[in-house]
């Protein structure tokens, strides 16, 4: 879908409608914020129109306060899409500026793990330093309030590569896509995901993959994100191409590929790649029933909150997190109102994002704070991360409890 390619009709049903609002999570936080319906809809019906509003382009600034949490998409009863059309908008702006020092540092999570897990235990010493994350503030508005996560010891990638040879061969594979958050910060997903698939007799093969493009997309670099999604289909199609389904982890990596890699990019093989592709949630629960039809999971006696990222919710596939762990004997599972967590990505980090995040989080972390629970479960990695910061709980990805029921005295 391009810009010059709209039909303006498409957008009649918009001016009569406003029901993206009543539901965008950052309008009622930032009142200048020109919400889904006028920032994404109407700019981009007056864009193919060819009259676009005099001073456009300074809406960047208000522009940018866009999560991208895809609700307005979800809402959207005439199926346009606001939150894609708002990421146009904010491309054809954004490309016409140079890349800032902060949006280079955000924007390549894969090449600044892969230089930082060369030393992470220094990386992670420095990072927690209060000067630093000040120096940090000063030089590239990367907020100094937020406490930065640290980097893994060892990378997924670099722990599967061990074991993988060890392992007998399968005869069902899934191809997986990990991305830059379990890769680098939180391995045990990664590991909890093979082991959980090997015990059940399924065998987990890597492509080589890049980051997903989202961070670079979310900060305006249209043409770079367009590349890594270019290589990422062009490694993966072959596993596609032999029967292979694609998994995520993450849901914000397989929103994007779901999506933005068919619906923006127009990439060979994007069809055939989102068609292939599951949450591994929603491919436990689909296509390995197994799981559970086992009469005997391990007790995992602890009261769980769970959250619904904002992506997951955009991919239109449910909550089969839910189902899976409601199967969990001795799991006391709440799940929480639907309320944005306010991180997105990138978002939280920037010193002018930093209070409208936690303050769109904040009905969130109340729901936690008063259901105590032991501990808080969401499938989306930056969510953790926010969740951590508003709340103080752990957090943890529902496959690593499904690991711990499902492979107990199992090998």
């Amino acid at each position: 879908m391009k810009l010059t390619d709209i039909n303006v009709k498409e957008f009649e049903a918009c001016q009569k409608c406003s029901l993206c609002e009543s539901f965008c999570p950052v309008i009622p936080i930032k009142p200048s914020f020109p919400g889904p319906k006028i920032g994404g809809a109407n700019a981009a019906r007056l864009v193919a129109m060819k009259s676009a509003v005099q001073g456009m382009e300074a809406w960047l600034e208000d522009l940018d306060y866009c999560t991208d949490c895809r609700t307005c998409d979800v809402v959207c009863p005439s199926n346009i899409k606001p939150a894609t059309l708002i990421m146009k908008q904010r491309w054809q702006i954004k490309g016409r500026t140079h890349r800032t020092l902060r949006e280079f540092i955000l924007s390549r999570p894969d090449r600044l793990g892969a230089l930082t897990s060369l030393w992470p235990g220094g990386v992670n010493l420095i990072l927690k330093q209060k000067v630093i994350r000040i120096a940090a503030a000063l030089v590239a508005g990367i907020t100094a309030e937020r406490s930065l996560p640290g980097y893994a010891r060892r990378t997924f990638r670099n722990w599967y590569a061990g074991i993988y040879n060890k392992t007998a061969p399968k005869p069902d594979r899934v191809a997986y896509f990990y991305g830059c958050y379990t890769n680098f910060y939180r391995p045990d997903i990664g590991k909890g995901l093979v082991q959980l698939f090997q015990v059940q007799g399924v065998g987990v093969e890597l492509p080589e993959q890049k980051c997903c493009g989202l961070p670079l997309a979310i900060n305006g670099d249209f043409a770079s994100a367009r590349n890594l999604a270019a290589a990422n289909l062009r490694h993966i199609l072959p596993y596609v191409e032999a029967g292979l389904p694609l998994v995520f982890t993450c849901p914000s990596c397989a929103a994007m590929f779901k999506s933005y890699y068919t619906e923006v990019y127009d990439l060979p093989g994007a069809e055939k790649v989102a068609r292939a592709s599951f949450d591994a949630c929603e491919y436990i629960l689909s296509a390995m029933p197994g799981l559970l039809e086992k009469s005997n999971p391990e007790p995992v006696p602890l009261k769980v909150a769970y959250h619904t990222p904002c992506h997951l919710r955009a991919q239109g596939i449910g909550t089969p997190a839910v189902e899976l762990l409601e199967a969990i004997p001795g799991l006391g599972l709440k799940v929480l109102r639907n309320n944005c967590c306010g991180m997105a990505g990138t978002y939280g980090y920037k010193t002018e994002r930093y209070d409208v995040a936690m303050k769109i989080g904040a009905a969130l972390f109340q729901d936690i704070q008063n259901y105590r629970p032991d501990l808080v479960v969401t499938d989306c990695g930056t969510c953790a991360l926010q969740i951590q910061e508003g709340t103080g709980y752990l957090v943890r990805h529902p496959v690593e409890l499904l690991y711990q029921a499902y492979t107990a005295g199992s090998s």
